[in-house]
């Protein structure tokens, strides 16, 4: 419940910092393959069944979500470099990992 709380309260700033934006995006960089995949396949599942109904009750303040993930392969490395490129050429407003 906590981080579900977290979550929306987050979305809410974002949302309320991008006001002009058409869409409030979600960066997320998850281990969705390599050792890790474990935990990141179903954390990724998880998070597109949240920004699926989120978007399908209106979006937060009106605005649907958008989530852009990256797969880091449980290589911390390669999870630095997605998380530069959300939030320097995707220009993402949340970050969730």
């Amino acid at each position: 419940m906590f981080k579900k709380t977290t979550l929306f309260v987050s979305l809410a700033f974002a949302a309320a910092s991008s006001f002009a934006a058409d869409t409030i995006k979600i960066g997320s960089v998850l281990s969705v393959s390599g050792p890790a995949a474990f935990l990141g396949d179903p954390e990724l599942k998880t998070l597109q069944l949240y920004v699926e109904k989120i978007n399908a009750g209106g979006g937060v303040l009106g605005k649907k979500l958008e989530l852009v993930h990256y797969d880091d392969g449980s290589d911390a490395a390669k999870a630095n470099s997605f998380t530069k490129r959300l939030i320097e050429s995707d220009k993402v407003h949340v970050l969730i990992g």
